[in-house]
């Protein structure tokens, strides 16, 4: 009664009834966003309505009216989505809750789960957003007013300013040597801490400080764009290749879908030696750090104006992304690359990383041991992956010194591949391109690196019809985790449908049984895992219980997959084709997602950007009996081409029961012994 009479004081009456289907989320502001539906008989009518003020370039239909109830409403046609989002804000939550019941509405919102179907998509945020909105501005304006300005209030500007003096400060310092002082403790965590008041003597001396000489206004920003208009003329549909020479490849795609003043620019520096050995992959990654350190100066400015960048290592080399308004995103680029090549960086900026880094790494141990089963997988399968414990071994010789050294060595064999997509004609992006070759080329005389060393890393091909287990501990959790991956081949059209669809049959069933049935855990996952060109299935349970009983587990599910594909009616099956084939060619929602799916294609160097069309066509000509013979060739217990690895996570390190799995003790030794897949024949291909 006490939940039930809260929900209508927060609702305000507005329904008589909750609806068995509903979705509740806080915000950043603690409101709850409810999506309900209300029943005919309690249905208002409308009062008035509102005529909405939107962009020129905004093509969707709005309208937009208030209940007689006080509900604010506003409807958005848009007919280039496929999906439907509603959002309601009743704008209260835990700054609500009754002072003897803390918690009710965290609490409430559990309550409302209960006996539910939970939506698998989240209300876009669009929708979450406006119905924030319309508690703080007019409905006309909702969707520009956080966008536009349109009065100059100097007089809240000179207020402000007069609140920021010291007497109207409040100061919060942590540091462990206050612990000796610390007299009060916070009621719930049990924090210790002390307030005091600022001495008076102090607040004076402060109040006739003069202004620092750095406390001024900044300078013009010199990234905010002021042209915004779009290319014309774009046909293409997928990357084009531009340019292809022997230190650099363009490839340029002009936006047709979202029609945006904007640009993502993907620049891939492959270099010989970045991930040569682990002291290369250390002096790489603490260079990326050093690099965005002395970039902070201006990155500020640019993000204020729109414009974004990242830049970081991998394994092959270093990446750097743009992404922003066309306009002055070469102005951006420009100021980069020049810092990029300029190898003069501060010693003390390089130990303080450094101690960042060795950090980062030492921490690893304490990640969850789903993580490090995820881990210890692709360290095994993959051609070059230094450990962690590699990385560690090499820092006492990761130095100032040595990095000076290696600059050099690393940016004077490099190799570009870059990926132009948005508002960008081909003329512009070829500019841009070069502008970076020359300044490259102007500090460093480049030793162009041979075909062979443009390859990515191949994958180890474990034995058909054998299985591996490597364990290991992690001490920190008390908890056991298996990652039970099955091989299958190098990546194809056919082989990727048949593993895409298995995996698609398999997944419900998968969390169904593992987890809500047996209660294994909360996590559990099937799906496909990709790398280097290979493809398998991988299945990833994380418990309390020891990982061999996982591992027993998983083994038995998929053994029962037999009798579930062997009675899976026509209809059921192509249920899975169709909701398959729905989730290949669902379309990217913003560009950065676009930009995503093209630029995965060229770093993995396969270049199949019309992948998406080709496979979900090929997927319609799929039969349940090929599935069924997939699974009995590469996934049941006596399946002739089964190729297993699991990895065991946990708190301690266990004697294996005997099994006819082979134990992987040493990872390097094991790779010895084993061969490298081929990798995917690249789209296009003259081969």
């Amino acid at each position: 009664m006490v939940i039930r009479s809260y929900l209508q004081k927060l609702t305000r009456g507005l329904f008589n009834s909750f609806s068995s289907q509903q979705s509740v989320k806080r915000s950043s502001f603690q409101t709850l966003i409810i999506v309900k539906k209300l029943t005919m008989s309690s249905l208002p009518t409308i009062r008035e309505s509102y005529e909405i003020i939107k962009s020129e370039r905004d093509q969707r239909l709005y309208r937009c009216f208030k209940l007689t109830n006080e509900l604010k409403v506003l409807l958005t046609s848009d007919p280039t989505t496929d999906k439907a989002a509603a959002a309601l804000d009743v704008h209260v939550g835990t700054m609500l809750d009754p002072a003897d019941l803390p918690g009710l509405a965290h609490f409430c919102e559990h309550m409302l789960f209960l006996g539910t179907d939970k939506e698998k998509e989240r209300p876009s945020s669009f929708v979450s957003s406006v119905a924030s909105s319309m508690h703080d501005y007019e409905p006309e304006h909702v969707l520009c007013a956080n966008y536009i300005i349109t009065e100059f209030r100097p007089d809240w500007i000179e207020n402000i300013l007069k609140c920021l003096v010291p007497a109207m400060m409040r100061m919060t310092i942590v540091a462990k040597h206050f612990e000796p002082i610390a007299t009060l403790r916070e009621h719930w965590y049990g924090t210790e801490y002390q307030i005091e008041d600022i001495d008076p003597v102090l607040i004076a001396e402060w109040s006739t400080v003069d202004a620092h000489h750095s406390l001024s206004l900044p300078p013009p920003n010199e990234f905010i764009p002021t042209d915004f208009s779009l290319i014309e003329g774009a046909e293409a549909e997928e990357p084009q290749l531009l340019k292809e020479t022997p230190f650099s490849k363009l490839w340029h795609a002009p936006d047709r879908q979202f029609l945006l003043p904007k640009v993502f620019m993907s620049m891939h520096f492959r270099s010989s030696m970045a991930y040569f050995d682990p002291l290369s992959a250390n002096l790489t990654s603490l260079f990326t750090d050093l690099l965005r350190d002395a970039l902070n100066e201006f990155a500020y400015a640019a993000e204020l104006a729109g414009l974004e960048y990242s830049f970081k290592n991998t394994s092959y080399g270093l990446l750097l992304t743009f992404r922003g308004y066309h306009h002055k995103l070469d102005k951006l680029m420009m100021r980069i690359m020049e810092r990029m090549v300029d190898d003069k960086f501060d010693a003390k900026r390089f130990e303080i990383l450094k101690e960042n880094y060795k950090r980062m790494l030492e921490n690893f141990s304490a990640e969850q041991p789903y993580q490090h089963a995820i881990y210890y997988t692709n360290v095994i399968t993959t051609e070059v992956m230094w450990s962690k414990h590699q990385l560690l071994d090499a820092l006492p010789l990761t130095t100032f010194e040595a990095l000076t050294r290696f600059l050099p060595e690393m940016l004077s064999r490099l190799h570009l591949e870059t990926l132009a997509y948005g508002n960008i004609d081909a003329k512009n992006a070829l500019r841009m391109v070069e502008q970076v070759e020359s300044i490259i080329q102007s500090k460093y005389s480049q030793h162009l690196l041979q075909p062979s060393q443009l390859v990515n890393f191949r994958q180890f091909a474990l034995g058909e019809g054998e299985s591996f287990t490597y364990q290991d501990a992690n001490q920190v959790h008390d908890m056991s985790a298996v990652e039970s991956y099955f091989q299958c081949s190098v990546q194809d059209t056919h082989s990727n449908m048949l593993l895409e669809l298995f995996a698609q049959v398999i997944f419900e069933p998968c969390f169904n049984i593992l987890r809500t049935q047996e209660q294994l855990g909360y996590i559990v996952f099937s799906g496909v895992r990709r790398q280097g060109g290979v493809q398998g299935l991988r299945l990833i349970v994380q418990s309390d219980k020891t990982a061999s009983y996982l591992d027993e587990r998983v083994e038995q599910f998929l053994a029962d997959m037999d009798k579930t594909l062997q009675e899976m009616t026509d209809e059921e099956f192509y249920q899975h084709v169709s909701s398959l084939r729905t989730r290949i060619l669902e379309k990217p929602k913003k560009m950065s997602e676009q930009n995503s799916k093209y630029w995965t294609e060229i770093f993995a160097q396969h270049y199949n950007f019309s992948r998406d069309q080709v496979e979900a066509d090929h997927l319609q000509t799929i039969s349940k009996e090929q599935v069924i013979q997939f699974y009995n060739t590469f996934v049941r217990s006596d399946a002739p081409e089964r190729k297993k690895l699991v990895v065991y996570i946990s708190p301690k390190i266990q004697p294996l029961e005997p099994t006819k799995a082979k134990v992987v003790t040493a990872i390097d030794e094991w790779k010895k012994t084993h061969s490298l897949y081929p990798l995917p024949v690249p789209c296009n291909s003259k081969l």
